[in-house]
């Protein structure tokens, strides 16, 4: 859990100054602009009942075993309250069991602060503040988000793409499979996808670049596609997963917590299950970002139950969309293509947000190369 080291010989690429300027004109470089001040505790509560938060190998709560909800709800706004305060705590206790990727943010954004992990002997505080859920109003605004990324990138040694280099367009996808031990699928079959994207859908993705490309007048480039392993590695790779990216296309899910590393001109489309098109959490902290965000959205599933037990939807399923959602980790996601595609997505039927995939991918190309010739 400790951060990622520096390269060889304890030296970092440098970052070049189009990528350091919006922080330092924000005053947000944490050893320039925050001060410590002793004394000073946060708090991160257990937020269930009694302080009944239980060991992440027997829990399902949300805040104990979701990263999504963690960071979003928990370490963003403690670490975005710090960067709009210009202040470091002393002593920062998270008072249940905290994830790898929690306890690496903190110590990335809050280098000399003494920090506690889990029921322990309550550190002696003369002041004290606690954090609790709040949904994602407390995430970081369009300029702590700046500060944090620039913080994160500078650590990482990691800087901007040069304006001449070739549009980076890459997918970010999820590990294919079931939903893992805490949502077993049990839909045998060509469906079984982890939510990551389906062949068909990658391939017409493939397939549509080169014309978007010409559009933009951007030069060639490949589709990359990048899978997420298994277990996660360190922030640092983590974030350049999505900092090398002019346009970022990924399914919906807790991975996308590293949006606020996107460049300041990238494009983010999010690729949504059917039964979770309407889900408004990445949209609003892309919105509060001040992030390009598109939305694909996948086509319902087959018409099997859900692909989970009917101990785990009941009997009846209660409704369709619910049940999905509730599976939404045992099917692929099959992005319609255009209004003539078969299905129930919102795209075909022209309802919300969604789109369909070639003016999306279009769009996106455009947006990206519009926005680096603006940097």
């Amino acid at each position: 859990d400790r951060p990622a080291q520096p390269r060889a010989g304890g030296e970092m690429a440098p970052a070049t100054l189009s990528a350091l300027l919006p922080a330092l004109l924000l005053g947000a470089i944490a050893r320039d602009t925050r001060t410590s001040d002793p004394g000073l505790c946060w708090t991160v509560p257990c937020p269930y009942q009694k302080d009944a938060c239980l060991p992440r190998a027997t829990s399902k709560q949300r805040f104990v075993i979701n990263i999504g909800h963690q960071t979003l709800e928990l370490t963003y706004p403690m670490i975005s309250t710090s960067f709009t305060e210009y202040v470091v705590p002393e002593i920062i206790w998270w008072q249940y069991d905290a994830l790898p990727l929690t306890r690496e943010l903190l110590a990335y954004a809050f280098p000399t602060a003494r920090l506690y992990f889990g029921t322990t002997d309550a550190p002696r505080c003369l002041k004290t503040r606690s954090f609790r859920p709040q949904g994602t109003r407390g995430t970081f605004t369009a300029a702590t988000g700046k500060a944090f990324r620039a913080l994160v990138w500078r650590r990482c040694g990691i800087s901007s793409r040069p304006p001449s280099a070739p549009l980076r367009v890459r997918i970010i996808d999820r590990p294919r499979g079931g939903g893992g031990s805490k949502n077993p699928c049990r839909l045998p079959g060509p469906h079984v996808g982890g939510r990551s994207l389906s062949n068909a859908t990658i391939a017409a993705l493939r397939s549509h670049l080169p014309a978007a490309l010409r559009s933009a007048g951007a030069a060639k480039a490949p589709l990359e596609v990048v899978r997420l392993p298994e277990r996660p590695d360190s922030l640092c790779d983590q974030v350049r997963r999505y900092a090398e990216a002019d346009v970022l296309i990924s399914p919906h899910g807790a991975h996308l917590v590293h949006i606020p590393q996107l460049s300041p001109s990238a494009v983010f489309i999010e690729v949504t299950p059917w039964a979770a098109a309407h889900q408004p959490a990445y949209a609003a902290v892309a919105a509060r970002l001040r992030l390009k965000r598109l939305q694909l959205c996948s086509l319902r599933p087959p018409d099997e139950r859900s692909g989970k037990t009917e101990e785990q939807c009941g009997r009846e399923g209660g409704t369709v969309r619910g049940c999905l959602y509730a599976a939404m980790n045992c099917f692929e996601l099959a992005v319609v293509r255009d209004k003539s595609d078969q299905g129930t997505s919102h795209c075909a039927t022209g309802q919300g947000r969604c789109q369909c995939l070639e003016p999306t991918l279009r769009q996106a190309v455009a947006l990206a190369q519009e926005g680096r010739g603006s940097a």
